[in-house]
């Protein structure tokens, strides 16, 4: 049903459009976006906070259907859709993404928060809760003698979390946008209320209260 080969071929093209340099002003606001599922069903959760004082500025949800299976290499095409509808849902605009999957973290250089960065044409920076691919020396992620991630141990008690470049963010900055914004959870506060919020419609979609 899906060319696969085909769109390898095209993660390494669009991969050569991604910015991996701080292209931005002035970053105010920062969004944790996080996807859950139930069934076929997708729900889309973005969080957005002022990055100084953490204090939620907006917080929105959206459901919708994917045809899409996971794939591993291929969740761009699973969840971009879906945020991209999410995102012109808000009212707020965020200065920047932080994306639960992984940026140029990828077998291709372009996992779903590059995807999303490109698509939307904004700073996304890419937060995973597992290794995809690359080898750990020191606290980077190599992939063909580049390094293309940074590890972060965020608590004593939790595995630690990869970072990536999703676009127009350097890795130095990606790092920092994380770290700025750690709050005692093992993920970034934007993301990790942008899960607690998908997990708490995830139950009340199954509990049939939507």
């Amino acid at each position: 049903m899906f060319d696969l080969s085909k769109l390898k071929n095209e993660q390494s093209r669009l991969a050569k459009r991604v910015i991996k340099r701080d292209d931005f002003s002035d970053i105010k606001t920062i969004a944790g976006c996080d996807v859950a599922y139930v069934d076929n069903n997708v729900i889309c959760a973005i969080v957005t906070m002022d990055i100084e004082t953490l204090k939620v500025r907006e917080k929105i949800y959206k459901m919708g259907k994917t045809n899409f299976p996971y794939i591993s290499g291929f969740l761009g095409y699973r969840e971009t859709p879906m945020i991209i509808e999410t995102y012109h849902d808000l009212e707020l605009e965020p200065d920047l993404f932080i994306i639960d999957g992984n940026g140029i973290l990828h077998p291709h250089l372009f996992g779903l928060a590059s995807q999303v960065g490109l698509s939307l044409d904004k700073p996304t920076v890419g937060v995973a809760k597992a290794l995809l691919c690359g080898e750990e020396k020191d606290d980077k992620i190599m992939l063909n003698e580049k390094v293309v991630g940074k590890v972060l141990k965020t608590r004593d008690i939790s595995k630690p979390i990869y970072i990536s470049i999703g676009n127009k963010v350097s890795l130095k900055s990606a790092e920092g946008f994380v770290k700025k914004t750690m709050a005692g959870h093992k993920l970034p506060e934007p993301l990790h209320q942008a899960h607690k919020y998908a997990s708490k419609i995830k139950r009340k979609f199954k509990a049939k209260e939507l």
